[in-house]
């Protein structure tokens, strides 16, 4: 793996060069073909995946029906809530390749090896990690706002009939 594998990520742009690498000594490279189970809700949170290249499906099925969270692309990340806490953490939603995959995973344990052999890495991460997580956040409110003014207008709708 090289660090110009993963240099468009937003999640490294603070790096240095020798600094993405020391942290790729910790990364796995994985492939999954089309239709692979990546992971599944209620699996134990093991790590970062790094989306290099392919479409990946997040999606939880309540009551055995599926829906559709996000579909992540190359230069995307997903289970970054593994990397914090005590390390029960399980995954809350499902990841499924769309297409074939290749990503980098970096372990929850090799990632908390950071705090003592890398802390500056660390920490410029996990300012990007924060930043990211406020934006899917902010678009999550924005997606709520927009169902709940639907309900409204329904329920409007159907008061009237």
């Amino acid at each position: 793996m090289r660090a110009d594998d993963v240099k468009n990520f937003d999640l490294f742009k603070d790096l240095e060069e020798i600094e993405v690498k020391k942290l790729l000594q910790f990364a796995k490279v994985k492939q999954y073909a089309r239709d692979e189970v990546i992971f599944e809700q209620g699996d134990p949170g093991s790590g970062l995946f790094l989306i290099l290249r392919g479409v990946v499906e997040i999606y939880i099925e309540p009551g055995g029906n599926r829906v559709s969270l996000a579909k992540l692309k190359a230069g995307e990340f997903m289970g970054e809530m593994s990397l914090f806490g005590n390390g029960n953490q399980t995954r809350t939603a499902s990841a499924l390749s769309f297409e074939p995959v290749t990503a980098v995973m970096i372990s929850t344990v090799d990632f908390r090896k950071l705090q003592t052999s890398g802390p500056k890495i660390l920490s410029k991460m996990l300012l990007r990690l924060l930043l990211s997580l406020s934006r899917r956040y902010d678009n999550l409110k924005s997606e709520f706002r927009a169902v709940r003014s639907e309900i409204e207008e329904i329920q409007g709708t159907v008061t009237e009939v």
